[in-house]
């Protein structure tokens, strides 16, 4: 029987998940920026209008008014210019209140940015951008007290990064960054007449929000708004108070409660490197508070909106800081698609969020002092100084022991997003994709065997970090195949550093439970979303991922794409969505993900332990002889190196078990380090020639 599927029933609604929302706040003749594609960057405003740029599931971008008093809509269609195709477009607003637009032009193997204004009929007028060679992403818009446009982007040339920001008016360039890659950068225009530019820049070890100030005629060196060390920053937003001091919101992993956290912290007055400590405004573990905007409400302080995703479900949080004090957390009900990304902008005296949903955007409107009144907590989360890293960060590979007995050896779980549940030409099709057809192999190869489908449609991997340890707990499987980081790719909220770092705790939470890990890199695909530059990325990451790692890798990118031509090539692959396979590709995916198990480390078969005797001269040594086989479903033993046993005291718990020897060439190994009267329990895992070790047989008390 096929395993079931217990969290995407819903998916058929969410499989276009590319709604942008951008908001921008209406003062008048003034507009101030709100919000951009996929993530807030927010400014205050006592006004009660928005405009909203979003993106309809056939990629039309749509400019709608909405008012936030009346709860009523108006809308038009944007006109492009021919062959441009926006990615991730964020609207704007300079000092006398006309709109603009600024956005990714991805292709094939290179990407553009451009800008333009929006005309009274919604028609788009580019202007005229010289970029430096190479690809180009991540741009952010800004606009002076004196209406000089500043723009900033991340550049890509050869491998090598940087980060440019230009003043349009004056046709000044400068290169702000050449370190690191780049979560997308900031510009805020403070009421002194300062332009201020935050970016994340990060590394596989260490994740620091940066920024620099432009005080009229040079930057000031770059300086240091947060430093998270090895925890991962998913995505940050800036907002700045009356004095035009900034306001960074966060989201961060914290090892100590494995999860993202929310933190928040503010630019301290006088000095120039001086910021408060951060609160940490949502924090537990297993749950995973990410995509943090932050508003300033004036009269009041800044209002944080952020989703709040666990294995079950995700809804949007608020907390304001008011009086002194934070609030406690307000939930939004209503957030029906797990992946929306809610925007929220402050209008007049409440706070509007505003999240994609099947038949568009919904949205809701609270009262600012009607939050500010939600109860606070005991204390707020103090921020976790001590970071200590995680296991896979160690020199040796981690961990030296897969175990848990309690797992069904002959149970395996395909974890990821729509292509592991399985979807044909957009339409929900579980019961012809892989997960299905690799049940039927196991079954015919290795005997009775469950794959469960553990895919959901549109899933982006903090919320498959989210739910991994429940789907382990519930499904109770030895070995998990990970197909996840498709729709990563599409978004510029966070980068691809964020992706691997999710990925590899997804990893260690396997291994933790005792569940013997696989990962995949991701299919190739052609539809109007794709970012060919970030996939091929996000796969190089990968595939070092897992020989860092030591974890066995199917290479479906490559096997994709080196299809023969003569059998029809990638494009026989896949179906006429250009992102999901069809059944020839799901077989493609059966057979591949076969040959990668049949080469699984499985775990040592008849295990027996007898007390012997080693005649040692003129007396005897007591040992326990242990005797061991290959297991039968391990298609090539010349690719096994050797057996790793481990022993405890059997009244000791499992975290007791140590390391006894490695044994090559053998199938027995004679214990004589034990104590008369003393009962050892031992479990054995099997070592490959690529040094893969694999999860433990079950435990032989003696």
């Amino acid at each position: 029987m096929t395993g079931k599927n217990s969290s995407s029933l819903d998916w058929k609604g969410r499989l276009f998940k590319g709604i942008c929302l951008i908001l921008i706040l209406i003062a008048g003749s003034a507009l101030q920026v709100l919000a951009q594609d996929k993530a807030l960057s927010v400014a205050s405003s006592e006004t009660e209008r928005l405009a909203i740029l979003s993106r309809t599931p056939e990629g039309k971008v749509v400019l709608t008014g909405f008012d936030a008093k009346s709860q009523t809509l108006s809308g038009r269609d944007l006109i492009w210019p021919d062959g441009i195709r926006p990615g991730c477009p964020k609207l704007r607003e300079d000092r006398s209140g006309r709109l603009y637009c600024v956005w990714e032009e991805p292709a094939s193997d290179r990407g553009g940015i451009g800008f333009g204004s929006i005309a009274e009929g919604g028609s788009i007028l580019p202007e005229k951008l010289i970029l430096p060679e190479g690809s180009n992403s991540l741009p952010d818009l800004g606009f002076s007290p004196g209406n000089d446009v500043w723009l900033v982007w991340a550049n890509d040339l050869d491998g090598r990064q940087a980060l440019f920001a230009r003043n349009m008016t004056a046709g000044r360039t400068w290169v702000i960054s050449e370190r690191g890659e780049f979560l997308r950068p900031r510009i805020i225009c403070d009421v002194q007449d300062r332009i201020w530019i935050f970016w994340g820049e990060t590394s596989p070890a260490r994740f620091r929000i940066l920024y620099r100030v432009f005080t009229g005629w040079d930057w000031t060196p770059a300086r240091t708004a947060c430093d998270a060390g090895p925890a991962a920053i998913q995505s940050f937003q800036i907002t700045a108070d009356e004095t035009g001091s900034p306001w960074v919101a966060w989201s961060q992993y914290d090892f100590n409660r494995p999860g993202y956290g929310l933190y928040v912290s503010r630019k301290l007055e006088g000095d120039n490197d001086a910021w408060s400590e951060p609160v940490c405004l949502a924090a537990t573990a297993g749950t995973q508070n990410i995509h943090p905007s932050i508003a300033w409400a004036a009269g009041m302080g800044p209002v944080v909106t952020w989703v709040r995703a666990s294995s079950r479900e995700s809804v949007a949080a608020v907390r304001i800081f008011s009086n002194g004090r934070w609030s406690g957390a307000t939930a939004l009900t209503g957030l029906e698609d797990r992946e929306a990304v809610p925007q929220s902008a402050v209008a007049g005296s409440d706070l509007v969020v505003i999240w994609g949903s099947r038949s568009g955007f919904e949205w809701k409107t609270m009262s600012l002092r009607s939050l500010a009144l939600a109860p606070a907590p005991p204390g707020d989360i103090p921020v976790s100084r001590d970071l200590p890293g995680r296991p896979w960060a160690r020199a040796v590979p981690y961990p030296t022991i897969i175990n848990n007995p309690n797992l069904d050896e002959t149970a395996y779980i395909g974890f990821g997003d729509s292509i592991t549940y399985g979807v044909i030409d957009s339409e929900w099709a579980p019961e012809r994709g892989y997960i299905p057809r690799l049940e039927d192999t196991l079954n015919e190869e290795f005997g009775p065997s469950t794959v469960f489908n553990e895919g959901v449609g549109s899933e982006i991997t903090h919320n498959g970090l989210a739910r991994i340890d429940d789907v382990l707990a519930e499904d109770l499987a030895r070995y998990i195949l990970i197909l996840e980081g498709t729709n990563d790719t599409v978004t510029d909220i966070y980068n691809l550093d964020v992706t691997i770092f999710n990925l590899q705790q997804m990893v260690v939470f396997a291994r933790d439970f005792g569940a013997f890990p696989a990962l995949s890199t991701l299919l190739p695909r052609f539809d109007i979303w794709a970012k060919p530059g970030r996939i091929s990325a996000i796969n190089a990451r990968i595939r070092t991922l897992t020989e860092t790692m030591i974890v066995p890798l199917v290479d479906f990118y490559n096997l994709f794409m080196d299809y023969p031509e003569t059998d029809g090539g990638v494009d026989s692959l896949l179906s006429n969505d250009n992102l999901h396979p069809n059944e020839k590709g799901y077989q493609f995916m059966s057979d591949k993900w076969f040959a990668a198990i049949r080469n699984f480390p499985f775990p040592a078969e008849s295990v027996q332990i007898s007390r012997e005797y080693d005649k040692i001269f003129f007396f005897e040594k007591p040992g326990n002889m242990i005797r061991w086989q290959d297991n039968a479903k391990v298609y090539d033993p010349n690719l096994i190196r050797g057996y790793r046993l481990y022993r405890k005291s059997s009244s000791a718990g499992d975290d007791a078990l140590e390391l006894l020897a490695l044994v090559e060439d053998e199938h027995q190994y004679f214990d004589t380090a034990i104590s008369s009267g003393a009962r050892y329990t031992y479990v054995i895992a099997t070592v490959m020639t690529d040094g893969l070790e694999g999860p433990c047989c079950p435990p032989v008390n003696f």
